[in-house]
């Protein structure tokens, strides 16, 4: 959709993703430490531990989303010292920062999919993330080409659409945690529960291998 703007806005959109992949990659990667963990906890019918993940995976995720963005943030700093040309520069950077802020609601809605799926439930995620598919074209065509009465904000269009449908993911499926039958015990005990030192480091000792072999 990008491309129909214009090849210069074309090669900053690859030029951004290009790099923003890399620290998203990374952010997936740690999440999918809390999956084989709630599979053994849901396997034994522990409740109460399978809470304790939950909570403690959402906030261990937050944090490293925001160490992540901080870092990733700076390197937009750097784009004029890649060889790239000063226009694909100047259009990448208002882009590639809005994606930066994506990845927050992004690591959230991942906290909840790989929860999700550790106690075998795939279903709700593929919904999910097909819905803010859909909603992530129908905002590009809408910020993008200024369709509607909206402005036409072309690349940065793109980059307040994926914002904006990712932060929609992300809460649609904290609130299906917090209503649908499946997960709702989960929710409920999770968010009374205080961070375990223990399990934050469960997650890390599994996630960090993962997220670093997934970027290699």
């Amino acid at each position: 959709m990008v491309g129909h703007v214009g090849t210069e806005e074309l090669a900053a959109a690859a030029f951004a993703n290009s790099v923003f992949i890399v620290g998203m990659v990374l952010g997936m990667g740690f999440s999918f430490g809390l999956t084989p963990l709630v599979g053994e906890s849901y396997s034994r019918n522990d409740l109460l531990k399978s809470s304790s993940l939950l909570h403690n995976s959402v906030n261990t995720n937050m944090i490293m989303a925001v160490i992540l963005s901080l870092v990733m943030w700076g390197i937009s700093y750097l784009f004029p010292y890649m060889n790239q040309p000063e226009i694909v520069v100047e259009l990448a950077i208002p882009y590639y920062r809005l994606l930066v802020l994506s990845l927050i609601p992004f690591m959230l809605f991942f906290s909840f999919k790989q929860f999700a799926e550790g106690i075998g439930n795939t279903v709700q995620a593929m919904i999910l993330t097909i819905g803010s598919n859909v909603i992530n074209i129908g905002l590009n065509a809408l910020l993008i080409y200024g369709l509607w009465g909206f402005p036409r904000l072309e690349l940065e269009g793109a980059g307040w659409a994926t914002l904006i449908s990712r932060i929609l993911m992300a809460l649609a499926f904290v609130w299906l945690f917090s209503k649908h039958k499946r997960f709702k015990e989960y929710y409920q005990k999770a968010i009374i529960l205080r961070p375990d030192k223990q399990i934050i480091k469960k997650l890390m000792k599994i996630g960090l291998p993962i997220s670093f072999q997934m970027v290699l």
